[in-house]
């Protein structure tokens, strides 16, 4: 009797463990899944979409607000440049 009970009890922890992994995986599922942007920063993606390939002439409008937020889009903004910061006179030796 014991011994089923041993058994019963690793059972329902491996069913606790299971059911804890695939609600984790089921709220990351429905939080990760969301919808693209209709605006990054001033630029309206749904004209930028609208006009594939640039055929109407709307891409041209929206030539100013897209070159704002292409480092953005590039991820150039969180991306440290060595080279300017040495030019800058920065030196990890020199940090206090």
């Amino acid at each position: 009797m014991a011994r089923f009970a041993l058994i019963l009890n690793e059972r329902i922890g491996t069913m606790k463990l299971s059911i804890k992994i695939l609600l984790t995986a089921l709220i990351g599922v429905v939080v990760g899944c969301s919808g693209a942007p209709d605006k990054i920063g001033n630029l309206d993606l749904k004209k930028w979409r609208g006009d594939r390939g640039g055929c109407n002439g709307v891409r041209k409008g929206l030539e100013g607000d897209f070159k704002s937020v292409e480092k953005e889009l590039k991820g150039e903004i969180r991306r440290y440049d060595r080279r300017a910061a040495w030019a800058a006179g920065y030196s990890p030796a020199r940090r206090a």
